[in-house]
């Protein structure tokens, strides 16, 4: 399960990732799970992490930043496969804090006789993922 602290609880998310969006890199509420963040805090305990990045390059803007935000995801369902039963993942970054972000750069290739744009994206700072288990009693 994905999870993101909202406030005082821990909420599960869905993540929604599109290349459309004011913020590429989103979560959204699912209303299917929610604890305390004391609660979080006194039953779970943090064994691991995962920190999500990635770098993609090409000729058309949007097929380029639709490829970046798919491989995100591939790897964020990938982490969340891996994921023991029980186990927690949540997400660490903090909205104005350290959110993760696209970042681009273009420059002009020259291909036959011909000037090109090319793509490059980036994510930064990384998807910073905690791996969160039910403390041993």
């Amino acid at each position: 399960m994905i999870a993101k602290r909202y406030g005082k609880s821990v909420q599960s998310v869905n993540p929604e990732f599109d290349a459309v969006a004011m913020n590429e890199i989103g979560f959204r509420r699912d209303q299917a799970w929610s604890i305390e963040t004391e609660t979080f805090q006194a039953t779970y305990e943090r064994v691991g992490e995962h920190l999500l990045t990635g770098n993609t390059e090409g000729d058309t803007q949007q097929e380029v930043e639709s490829a970046l935000l798919a491989a995100l995801l591939a790897d964020l369902r990938a982490v969340e496969a891996d994921a023991a039963d029980g186990d927690v993942l949540l997400v660490e970054n903090e909205s104005g804090v350290d959110y993760p972000r696209l970042h681009s750069t273009q420059r002009t290739v020259v291909v036959g006789f011909e000037n090109r744009l090319h793509f490059t994206y980036t994510v930064d700072p990384p998807i910073r993922i905690g791996v969160y288990r039910p403390k041993r009693a």
